[in-house]
C-alpha cells in the first residue's frame, strides 16, 4: 500500500505529511478538505489522490504514520532498559521535542483524531489504539530506582505533575510557531533540574 508515496524523496513525503497533520488537527475528518491538505503541502488535489485512493486512506496512513513515530520512541533499548527516573525522562522528552520538531502539528492530530466523531474513521482507529494500549501498556515508570525519592512520597502524582508541566511546556513551545531546538531543551533541563532538588533525596 502506498508504493507511489513512497518512491516519493523524503523531503516531499514529509511535506504531505505534515500537511496532513496541519488540516485535522484545526478541523474534522468529515469538515476537512482534502483540497486544504493538497495546498498546503505545495501539490494538487489530484496529485494527493494519486498516492491515496481515497480520504479515508490518507487520514488512516497519518494516523499509523502518528502510532509509528510514537512507538519508534518507545521500543529505543536506550529508554526502555534505563533505570535512573529522570535520565528516562529527560531521554523521552528529547525524542518528543525531535518529533515536534519534524512533525509540529502531530499531537494536534492525535487529540482530534482519538475523539473523531465520523463511525467510519472512529472504528478504525480504536482497533488500532487498542492494540497500541496492548502492547505498550508497560508505564514509563516501571522499573525505575524509587530508593533514590524522598520516603513516603507519591510517585504516581510526582510523574503526573512532570507530565502535565512538560506537555504545558511543548504547547508553548508549539503555540509560539518556531521551535528552536537548543533552546527548548535547555528550558526542559532547567526544569528537570528543579525537579531534582525537589524530588530526591539529598546524598
Amino acid at each position: 500500500m502506498n508504493e507511489k508515496f513512497y518512491c516519493l524523496p523524503e523531503e516531499k513525503q514529509q511535506r504531505i505529511i505534515n500537511a496532513g497533520f496541519q488540516v485535522f488537527s484545526d478541523t474534522s475528518y468529515r469538515r476537512a478538505p482534502v483540497s486544504d491538505v493538497a495546498k498546503a503541502a505545495g501539490i494538487s488535489k489530484a496529485l494527493l489522490f494519486h498516492y491515496f485512493k481515497n480520504k479515508k486512506e490518507f487520514y488512516l496512513f497519518l494516523w499509523g504514520k502518528a502510532v509509528e513515530t510514537g512507538t519508534r520512541i518507545l521500543n529505543e533499548k536506550e529508554l526502555l532498559s534505563q533505570q535512573d527516573f529522570f535520565a528516562k525522562f529527560e531521554i523521552g522528552m528529547k525524542r518528543k521535542l525531535r518529533i515536534i520538531r519534524d512533525y509540529p502539528h502531530l499531537a494536534g492530530f492525535i487529540l482530534r483524531a482519538v475523539q473523531e466523531p465520523e463511525e467510519e474513521i472512529h472504528m478504525a482507529i480504536q482497533d488500532k489504539m487498542k492494540k497500541l494500549v496492548d502492547d505498550y501498556c508497560m508505564p514509563i515508570i516501571g522499573n525505575v530506582e524509587k530508593e533514590r525519592f524522598l520516603p513516603d512520597l507519591d510517585f504516581d502524582m510526582m510523574y503526573r505533575e512532570m507530565y502535565w508541566a512538560c506537555e504545558g511546556y511543548l504547547n508553548t513551545i508549539m503555540q509560539s510557531g518556531h521551535i528552536d531546538l537548543k533552546q527548548a531543551e535547555d528550558g526542559f533541563q532547567k526544569l528537570l533540574d528543579f525537579w531534582k532538588q525537589v524530588y530526591l533525596r539529598r546524598e
